[in-house]
């Protein structure tokens, strides 16, 4: 009888582990494909400064949604993807439920020999060990059917910055603009592991209220890259050295 519940719970461990599904806990920012079409392109044409693995996703996402590409470049933008990832497994619960019950003592018992009494208590004793192992394990072998049919196994919340900055000819910092938000991402057996198009989804929401704050600050922020003019050889270098700078302080 032991031997069969003891075949039975690993049978069921074994199953539960294998189906166990994970949310990635890695945003690929290389891989979305953010589209934001604010319906207003006039901010003065900007020149991407970043990190080369995201050039496209910056460069898809000003053009469509901010910049007036007919002018020349009047300046730089950089833009940062932030991503902060708190994973759950769902199927820890039902450890956790062992322990807060105090059940799993049961399974490891260090307390002084009993002897000669266990002789008379031994019915008593596995009547009680069986009964309490069939609570501990049974919501496993209800969760592991669950599973199989797709049930989440796993859940992820995800805290996510996005943030634009735009910089004169000369390096300048013109303005700054900066949105959070977040999403959870669920994951089963057959589904959910990449978080990549929950996320394409929220930055691009974040980066269309950015967008809708710099058109109605266009005038302003046009009115700075236009005095400094577009960029040149000559002020390129200058301006590389700026930026680096200012980036550094954060």
């Amino acid at each position: 009888m032991k031997k069969r519940i003891f075949n039975l719970i690993i049978t069921i461990l074994c199953i539960i582990s294998f189906f166990s599904s994970c949310v990635t806990n890695r945003i690929n920012y290389q891989d979305m494909d953010l589209t934001v079409d604010s319906g207003s392109r006039q901010i003065l044409n900007l020149k991407y400064f970043g990190d080369r693995e995201i050039v496209r996703q910056s460069e898809s996402l000003m053009k469509e949604g901010l910049l007036n590409t007919s002018s020349e470049e009047y300046g730089y933008y950089y833009i940062a993807f932030r991503g902060a990832h708190s994973n759950f497994n769902i199927l820890k619960f039902y450890e956790g439920w062992g322990e807060a019950l105090g059940i799993d003592k049961w399974f490891n018992y260090s307390g002084p020999d009993i002897g000669a009494a266990a002789i008379l208590l031994a019915p008593i004793l596995v009547t009680v060990y069986v009964v309490v192992a069939g609570l501990y394990f049974a919501p496993l072998a209800v969760a592991t059917p669950l599973v199989i049919l797709g049930a989440p196994t796993d859940y992820a919340d995800f805290d996510i910055t996005a943030e634009l900055i735009i910089f004169d000819s000369n390096g300048n910092l013109v303005t700054r603009l900066e949105e959070s938000g977040s999403f959870k991402q669920a994951a089963g057996i057959y589904y959910g592991h990449d978080p990549i198009k929950k996320a394409n989804i929220s930055f691009s929401e974040l980066y269309r209220k950015m967008f809708e704050t710099a058109n109605l600050l266009k005038n302003e922020i046009n009115q700075v890259l236009m005095a400094s003019g577009p960029i040149t050889d000559l002020n390129s270098t200058q301006a590389m050295e700026n930026i680096n700078a200012y980036l550094d302080t954060f």
